[in-house]
């Protein structure tokens, strides 16, 4: 019988530990030191092992924020996540106070990411977690030797903003960079004529250089946009009813210079459609009111 027994049943040195209960002993462990110690591993989180720590710890967590969420997604599926400072917190209490977003967006995803853990943090820390100033994207371009980085970086986010169609949407610091790295030359360029025309006109330097990185990499007459820009910019060598005299008087009105993201993409209009006028050589004297919002005109 105990032969028999034996060949059916696997050696216990060949069974596998299940994570999650590694995971709940882990904590456990954690939850029996003293106050003034913490305890901190880097684990690999699975779709699975996120699923048991959204259902057994997350008792007390902060407001579930859908952009933040969207954003880790995305991080992810782009294979832009990295092993940082920032994981999962398991208070002295046994409560998620960090992380929920992460551990949503790997069951989501159903993609696993090594993360770090710590248990034991006092609860009062949550109160001021994460109040201190996180690194923004220009931060990290400046980093990475980047001119004009507060700037690039507001092009940058604008642009994927435009490109995905949602101006509400985050870009996370990652698809900056990456953006940026990619393609540098013309949006540093875009960038240079943007404050140029900002310097001397109402409205918003993003939009501006928008246009300019449009014409840059997406028109055949780009080699037209110097002058363009100085036209626009100085007033040069234009007369009533051309078309950049009549959008300077627009923009120096205010009539079309806020600063929300649906009045920045009315800008970029209004600049892309001058540009056709100018490309074609016709006159005009007053602009056709445009929906805020609409969809970016082509560029020609």
């Amino acid at each position: 019988m105990l032969q028999e027994l034996s060949t059916k049943s696997q050696p216990i040195s060949q069974l596998k530990p299940d994570p999650i209960q590694l995971f709940d002993g882990f904590v456990m462990h954690g939850l029996t030191l003293p106050k003034d110690e913490l305890l901190a591993e880097v684990w690999n989180v699975t779709p699975a092992l996120a699923e048991h720590i959204l259902q057994k710890y997350h008792n007390k967590n902060r407001k579930f924020i859908v952009n933040n969420f969207k954003k880790i997604v995305r991080e992810m599926d782009n294979g832009h996540w990295r092993l940082t400072s920032q994981g999962v917190s398991i208070n002295s209490d046994g409560d998620l106070d960090d992380g929920q977003h992460r551990m949503h967006a790997i069951v989501a995803t159903g993609t696993a990411a090594k993360m770090l853990v710590v248990v034991g943090a006092d609860p009062e820390g949550f109160k001021v977690l994460d109040t201190g100033r996180k690194r923004q994207a220009a931060d990290v371009l400046s980093i990475d030797g980047v001119v004009n980085p507060k700037n690039m970086a507001a092009l940058v986010a604008f642009i994927l903003a435009l490109k995905r169609g949602n101006m509400s949407a985050q870009v996370s610091t990652s698809e900056i960079s990456d953006f940026t790295a990619e393609h540098y030359e013309p949006l540093h360029e875009a960038v240079l004529f943007g404050a140029k025309i900002c310097k001397h006109l109402k409205g918003s330097q993003a939009a501006y250089s928008t246009f300019c990185y449009l014409v840059l990499t997406e028109s055949s007459h780009a080699d037209k946009l110097p002058s363009f820009v100085d036209g626009v910019a100085f007033g040069e060598n234009i007369k009533r009813g051309d078309p950049v005299y009549t959008l300077r008087n627009m923009l120096n009105s205010g009539r079309i210079s806020g600063s929300s993201a649906s009045a920045k993409v009315q800008q970029v209009n209004h600049f892309l459609r001058t540009w056709e006028k100018y490309l074609l050589g016709e006159t005009f004297h007053h602009y056709r009111a445009m929906p805020i919002g609409s969809n970016l005109h082509r560029v020609r």
